[in-house]
């Protein structure tokens, strides 16, 4: 996994890019899942492809069963990710960065039955399935 790395924001105040796999297991065919991001009692974190700087992010998906990865639908915003399979039975990975000040984050998912998400961090994993609630230290 990537290291995290820290950027100053306008205003002088420090935010830091931490690496987050997102392993997803079994999503059916037009299955559409969605990601949350939240922070308590602040709300600036956010997915994050990097820093446009000479520090490297970037975003990434792979196929974690072997194969081609066909997704119909792939949306990515500040608060959420929405990704909509074009095979049935889906397994991958998605690595992206988050964006914040804090050493935790916090979400919610919606997924298709059948479906489950791991939250991985350099310190932290945690699996979840249908609609619920994620936790992950940074």
């Amino acid at each position: 996994m990537a290291e995290s790395f820290a950027a100053e924001q306008a205003g002088g105040s420090m935010l830091t890019y931490y690496p987050i796999r997102v392993t997803y297991s079994g999503l059916p065919a037009n299955g559409n899942s969605t990601v949350l991001i939240f922070e308590a009692p602040q709300d600036e974190g956010r997915w994050s492809l990097g820093d446009n700087t000479q520090t490297l992010g970037g975003l990434s998906f792979a196929s974690t069963a072997g194969g081609a990865l066909v997704l119909d639908t792939v949306n990515i915003t500040a608060k959420q990710m929405v990704i909509t399979a074009a095979d049935s039975d889906v397994n991958m990975q998605v690595d992206i960065y988050v964006l914040t000040p804090l050493r935790l984050v916090n979400g919610t998912v919606n997924l298709p039955p059948g479906t489950s998400v791991t939250f991985s961090s350099a310190v932290d994993s945690q699996t979840v399935s249908g609609s619920s609630n994620w936790s992950l230290n940074l």
